[in-house]
């Protein structure tokens, strides 16, 4: 048995080399072949590499600072009050230039291209803007909802700036002054359908929830609880 288990070790320990030598041998064989392999994914790191640092950050930094000079031409323009609707067509396209470098900036710039598009009343224009902008921060995504919301009431269409600012609300995800910002707006939509019963049920949430912001908005929330299950109990 002592014998079998020798040859048995000397077999395995054999085959090792053997797998070894055969293993240097493809190796040598496949220099070429292995040098280009090796060539290869060294290109597609340096290509990589030209990516982060030669394209991809000149191009961040293109769209923070073109933001940056729509956002100055912006706030100059402000400064002084409420700017022509010809100005903020200017500023917009400038915010529009910029949107159009991508990245965080450009992202950036097509929220606030959305923003003076409202403020200069073209609300179809700033809608068109809000499509194309990638919401990311909870705060943020949900104002900007909100913006949505206000295009389309302004043109009318109640409906969906209801269903905007419900979105809203759910995007704000429990913040203390969105949310009730975002039911107040809800709360005058829903007037405006003559939906008076669930107008009350938010007054109600308001005051339950939210009293502290009847203080920041001027509304006296019981005043309008009132009101409104009045009209819903007259349907007028």
């Amino acid at each position: 048995m002592a014998k079998d288990n020798k040859t048995e070790t000397r077999t395995a320990i054999d085959d090792l080399n053997d797998s070894l030598s055969k293993a240097e041998l493809r190796i040598q064989n496949n220099k070429k072949k292995i040098m280009w392999a090796s060539l290869a994914v060294a290109a597609v790191v340096v290509l990589a590499l030209l990516y982060v640092y030669c394209i991809y950050r000149p191009g961040v930094n293109k769209a923070n600072n073109n933001f940056g000079l729509a956002s100055n031409a912006y706030i100059s323009a402000t400064a002084m009050g409420q700017p022509s609707d010809s100005t903020l067509v200017e500023i917009g396209q400038l915010y529009e230039a910029a949107a159009a470098d991508g990245h965080d900036g450009g992202n950036n710039a097509t929220l606030m291209a959305a923003v003076v598009s409202y403020q200069a009343g073209d609300y179809q224009k700033a809608l068109d803007l809000l499509a194309n902008y990638d919401r990311s921060d909870e705060v943020v995504a949900a104002t900007s909802q909100a913006l949505e919301g206000d295009c389309y009431v302004n043109l009318g269409d109640f409906d969906k700036g209801l269903d905007a600012f419900r979105k809203a609300e759910k995007t704000a995800n429990g913040n203390p002054t969105l949310v009730p910002y975002m039911l107040l707006k809800q709360a005058n939509v829903l007037r405006e359908l003559k939906n008076y019963s669930e107008e009350a049920a938010i007054y109600e949430t308001l005051l339950a929830k939210y009293p502290y912001y009847q203080q920041q908005t001027g509304t006296d929330f019981q005043l309008a609880l009132n009101r409104a299950k009045a009209q819903a109990g007259t349907g007028k």
